[in-house]
């Protein structure tokens, strides 16, 4: 259960417990701590006694107190004793601040499983807004809106269950498009980005065979049996999509289904798999009328379950600085086949040439920005059409067989029309920019070459 409570409330049963989250500024703040720090630094606090330590390579869990946190920083909340039952009495409170005012700090609990909403509870405040959480949760996450993130751990009751255990990280997404690319997190699973399913070898296409491309995404909403726009699954939280499909939506009504191939018939239910969209995060500076920085990225409500067969796995993401010219790549997507035909239920691909911006430039007759990508055929017939958007534009990566994302489908001059290549956004121009808003988030190894 997921309780709404007002600030006045909450600050209110907060102070009978002698904890005053709004208070929690008076603290002095300590920098994210390291391991060593956190091996030797045992709490004093009689409300708690919270072992801290790696547990099995996973990230290390820091005791009740506040922390200052920069862009990339990561650390662990858990309850005491986790996985085992918490404390029938116990309460604590993390208070976490980024080191600017640009910084945003989000949480993520990947356990979350408490007793009745009586007993035991957590809270989580950014300064204006107050969520309280308990029972048992399939996800817990939480994005603040300011610098400050604060959680509050309190438990009165006969019964503990095994509790929670969280991810605080903080990230900075006024970051530019061209600074220095930090490092993704890693996944803690066996997972691995790029590995294609091929046992044999989208206008002029053909139908691709079933979860060939893992990383497809289909976007739809509650009214729609069919997709409206395609994305890619860059992570466990993450798709990568166009702004213009989901440019005016609220989150909740999107929702992205992954690795479905034919959308008429319900025998693929069971390897499927559904997330509804807890945010949509589009790029600042996206114009709707010229189509340029045309990006966006959709936070799954949780996280998506990569399964062993390699059925659902996400896409590599480029390397920086490569242009993409004059190599074949393949655009998927349950577009339409010919300009004003009908969108077709199977997920088809078409392979076409990328060419350089100029001459895409002089055959388009319209400005094409370093942030876009053109492939196409002079003659046309092959080329990604309305209800493509969204999808990706993927290539081998040098000399392997592991395949990245170079584009997002985004604009045409019509289908398949002779001369007029489709225009793709360019994704390693955002890279930056994807993780400046992923920050924390695991990513899959490339899987290796073969």
């Amino acid at each position: 259960m997921r309780l709404r409570l007002s600030t006045s409330s909450v600050l209110c049963l907060i102070t009978l417990w002698g904890i005053n989250i709004a208070t929690a500024s008076e603290v002095p703040l300590q920098g994210a701590p390291s391991e060593r720090q956190l091996e030797n630094n045992q709490t004093g606090n009689n409300n708690e006694n919270i072992a801290i330590g790696a547990k099995d390579g996973n990230l290390l869990s820091v005791n009740c107190g506040t922390y200052q946190l920069s862009p990339g920083d990561e650390l662990g909340i858990e309850s005491p004793d986790y996985p085992n039952p918490y404390p029938l009495v116990h309460l604590c409170a993390w208070d976490f601040q980024g080191t600017t005012p640009q910084t945003r700090l989000s949480l993520s609990c990947s356990d979350f499983d408490l007793g009745n909403c009586i007993g035991s509870s957590v809270t989580i405040s950014n300064g204006s807004f107050i969520q309280g959480y308990c029972d048992k949760q399939e996800s817990v996450s939480f994005e603040s809106n300011s610098n400050r993130l604060t959680v509050f751990f309190r438990t009165l009751t006969f019964q503990a269950k095994k509790g929670f255990q969280c991810r605080i990280w903080a990230s900075d997404p006024t970051s530019g498009a061209d600074a220095a690319v930090p490092p993704p997190a890693r996944a803690n699973d066996a997972c691995v980005c790029g590995k294609v399913n091929r046992d044999l070898k989208i206008v002029g296409g053909k139908v691709t065979e079933k979860h060939e491309y893992p990383w497809q995404v289909g976007l739809t909403s509650h009214s729609l049996s069919q997709p409206f726009c395609g994305g890619s699954i860059i992570s466990h939280l993450y798709v990568l999509t166009a702004a213009h499909c989901v440019d005016g939506f609220s989150p909740e009504v999107v929702t992205a289904v992954l690795g479905p191939h034919d959308w008429s018939t319900a025998s693929e239910s069971g390897s499927t798999q559904k997330r509804i969209v807890s945010k949509i995060i589009i790029h600042p500076n996206f114009n709707s009328t010229t189509q340029d920085n045309d990006i966006a990225l959709l936070r799954l409500s949780t996280p998506v379950n990569f399964p062993a067969d390699n059925q659902i796995a996400p896409i590599c993401l480029p390397p920086a600085g490569k242009l993409y010219e004059d190599v074949n790549a393949t655009a998927t997507g349950w577009g339409r086949l010919k300009e004003d035909g009908n969108i077709t239920s199977i997920l088809h691909e078409v392979t076409v040439p990328t060419m350089t911006n100029a001459k895409c430039a002089q055959m388009n007759e319209m400005v094409i920005t370093e942030n876009m990508l053109c492939a196409g055929r002079d003659e046309g017939k092959q080329v990604a059409c309305q209800g493509d958007s969204g999808g990706p534009l993927v290539t081998n990566d040098d000399g392997t067989t592991r395949m990245i994302q170079i584009g997002i489908v985004s604009w045409g001059q019509g289908c398949a029309v002779p001369g007029k290549p489709g225009v793709y956004t360019r994704v390693n121009r955002y890279l930056k920019w994807i993780r400046g808003h992923t920050s924390g988030t695991p990513f899959c190894p490339p899987t290796p070459d073969r």
